[in-house]
C-alpha cells in the first residue's frame, strides 16, 4: 500500500509490492514478478509449531502475529511492532510470536524456525512491479523493459 500511495502521489515512478495490497486503481500498470505461497513461521517452542497447516481464519485475529497480517480485512489490517523482517525474525527465534511470510523468504531467512503451510483463501500471492499508467519517463520505460526481458 505504501508503494502504491507513493506512485499515485508522484513521489516515486515505480514500486514493488504484494498483489493483495493493490487497490482497485485503473491508473496503474502491474507486471507480475513472482508468484508463490504464504506460510507461517514460528519458533519450535510456539504453541502452533506442531500443526500440520494453518488457515487464514486461524491467523486472522491472532494477537501474537508480528508484521503485516494479510488475512485480516483491510479495515482490521495493521502492523504490530516490530515491522522490519530482521526484528520480527529475532523475536520469532526467541520464541515470541508468529509471522506470515512468502514461502521462499521463510525458507531463506527462517533457519531454526518451523514453517507451517497455510491452506484456504488468500494463501497465494504475487509479487508485482507497479507504475503509473501513461508515464512518459524514458528511464522508467527502460527499467520496465529490463524487468520484462528478464521475466521472459
Amino acid at each position: 500500500r505504501t508503494a502504491v500511495r507513493k506512485i499515485l502521489s508522484g513521489s516515486v515512478d515505480m514500486g514493488v509490492t504484494f498483489s493483495y495490497s493493490l487497490p482497485e486503481e485503473e491508473a496503474l500498470n502491474v507486471q507480475v514478478l513472482e508468484s508463490g505461497s504464504f506460510c507461517a513461521l514460528v519458533s519450535p517452542l510456539h504453541e502452533l509449531a506442531g500443526r500440520a497447516y494453518l488457515t487464514g481464519e486461524d491467523l486472522a485475529m491472532r494477537n501474537d502475529l508480528l508484521g503485516e497480517n494479510p488475512f485480516r480485512t483491510e479495515r482490521d489490517r495493521r502492523r504490530s511492532a516490530p515491522s522490519d523482517v530482521q526484528s520480527i525474525l529475532l523475536q520469532i527465534k526467541a520464541g515470541s510470536g508468529i509471522t506470515v511470510l512468502p514461502e521462499h523468504a521463510a525458507a531463506e531467512f527462517g533457519h531454526g524456525c518451523v514453517r507451517i503451510p497455510i491452506r484456504g483463501d488468500m494463501t497465494e500471492y504475487q509479487l508485482v512491479l507497479v507504475w503509473k499508467m501513461n508515464d512518459p519517463s524514458r528511464a522508467l520505460a527502460e527499467a520496465i523493459g529490463y524487468f520484462r526481458e528478464r521475466l521472459g
